[in-house]
């Protein structure tokens, strides 16, 4: 008298997958990122440092705050004697709601001392940006913050 087993080999594996799979659709999920409460109370995109008509070296540092951490923003110089736009490295919203980024304004050397530049920074954009891409004006985004003029000061 031969003895057949239940379940066949293989069907093991599929049980297992099964209990998997419901595992998976009954448990919690979790929650998408939140902006912690102080970000709520920002604007979407600032510029907070430089202020506005600052004087600034060839690369500052800019500043700002943002209400979506994890966040890519990207600050786009304008030289107002020109009519292109200039984008610089992207920076990442902080959890603290800040990003920090290094810029360039205007060329090494006196060429640009004295020179006004604006500084818009873009989040969401449109198009693709990538660091050095030159634009014939402000880029679209879904956000951007407000447009500051700075000033290039000497060495």
């Amino acid at each position: 008298m031969s003895t057949r087993p239940i379940i066949r080999h293989g069907t093991s594996a599929v049980f297992l997958l099964l209990v998997i799979a419901a595992l998976a659709a009954f448990s919690p999920r979790r929650p998408a990122r939140e902006a912690p409460a102080q970000c709520a109370s920002r604007p979407a995109l600032r510029i907070v440092s430089p202020a506005n008509l600052d004087s600034v070296g060839q690369q500052p540092i800019v500043e700002g705050t943002a209400t979506q951490p994890g966040t890519d923003v990207w600050v786009i110089v304008h030289p107002m004697a020109l009519t292109d736009s200039w984008v610089q490295q992207a920076a990442r919203v902080q959890d603290n709601c800040r990003w920090r980024v290094q810029v360039n304004i205007g060329q090494p050397g006196s060429a640009h001392i004295g020179q006004h530049f604006q500084l818009m920074v873009v989040a969401r954009p449109s198009s693709p940006l990538h660091e050095g891409q030159v634009l014939s004006g402000w880029p679209r985004s879904r956000s951007h913050s407000q447009i500051l003029q700075v000033i290039r000061k000497g060495l």
